[in-house]
């Protein structure tokens, strides 16, 4: 038996809506590589790729890089 929209209460079809959005976010904003493990190689790759002139990692702030690129943050 096919369940047609119109034969849905509003609390039935609102519920819908509500799983429908649900599962939709949920399925743009997973993890692609969840429970994939970085390799050795290109985590070696990164840490080289932070490291500053004196070997410490260094990092940069969200706003330093806005700013860098002329975004406002």
């Amino acid at each position: 038996m096919v369940t047609r929209v119109s034969d849905l209460t509003i609390e039935e079809l609102r519920l819908l809506i509500q799983e429908t959005v649900t599962q939709t976010l949920a399925d743009l904003l997973r993890d692609p590589d969840e429970g994939l493990e970085v390799r050795e190689d290109l985590r070696r790759e990164l840490r080289e790729a932070m490291q500053g002139t004196d070997g410490t990692l260094t990092t940069k702030s969200a706003s330093d890089v806005a700013a860098q690129l002329g975004l406002r943050w």
